[in-house]
């Protein structure tokens, strides 16, 4: 008796141990990231800004794949992977456009030479 007990002991500590050290790479692994470039857009303006929305939105339909309609529980993975990037990229974005429209008023007025004189 003692000898069939060992082997599923072990057996059962192998699966626990596999367990929880998937569970363990899965807590190391960074979230899928994507960069977006923006530096030939002019996020002072509307347009700008709206191009830059559209390629974010892009990306994280990239990161976050559509899931068959059928499966719901992958559907609501993937809104809830969406929702997450959308929140983590908005302060990103606010930053961004804040620094364009502080430059872009920091600016000369097209035409104005350096220095004050016209």
């Amino acid at each position: 008796m003692t000898r069939r007990l060992l082997p599923l002991a072990t057996a059962a500590v192998l699966v626990a141990a596999s367990a929880a050290a998937a569970r363990a790479a899965e807590a190391f692994d960074p979230a899928p990231q994507a960069r977006v470039a923006y530096a030939d857009l002019n996020l002072a303006t509307a347009d700008g800004r709206a191009m830059l929305e559209a390629r974010v939105a892009a990306a994280i339909g990239r990161i976050c794949p559509a899931a068959d309609g059928r499966d719901l529980a992958r559907a609501k993975a993937v809104a809830a992977c969406r929702a997450a990037a959308r929140t983590d990229v908005a302060p990103q974005l606010a930053a961004a456009a804040t620094r364009a429209l502080a430059q872009a008023r920091a600016a000369p007025p097209a035409g104005a030479r350096a220095g004050g004189e016209n």
